[in-house]
């Protein structure tokens, strides 16, 4: 259970390369002791303890694992990178162009989805399900 779970713990609880050994009813791993100077220790628990642990590290549905904070937190956002480039003296613009999806993927791609993909000419009309061709 341990050599499978092991495969998935990238960047959520422990590296893979922390798990030192899995045999015998003990799970051998690594960890660092902040409270002793940083220095790399090891841990020896049962099979049910390391799941435990394990666990305590697994999100709720909902949450995200990755969340923006400081200057790239979603309040005041604007504000924090305009003050950012205001001092390191970099030249912006704060307006925001008003964009459709279509004109961001034209921008991005540089290619036109309106061009029929069979014929290279005609234009494609998007529409609702009732418009279509049967």
């Amino acid at each position: 259970m341990i050599a499978y779970l092991g495969r998935y713990t990238h960047r959520v609880a422990i590296s893979n390369n922390r798990i030192i050994d899995a045999d015998g009813g003990v799970v051998v791993f690594s960890w660092k002791d902040y409270s002793d100077g940083n220095r790399q220790k090891v841990m020896r628990v049962t099979p049910v303890e390391f799941i435990r642990r394990f666990l305590m590290h697994v999100l709720p549905k909902g949450f995200r694992k990755i969340r923006h904070y400081g200057i790239l937190a979603s309040r005041d956002k604007l504000a924090r990178i305009s003050l950012c480039k205001k001092l390191t003296q970099t030249v912006f613009s704060v307006t925001k162009v008003a964009m459709t999806p279509l004109e961001r993927l034209r921008k991005m791609l540089g290619a036109d989805f309106d061009i029929c993909p069979c014929c290279g000419i005609g234009h494609l009309a998007r529409g609702s399900p009732d418009n279509a061709i049967a």
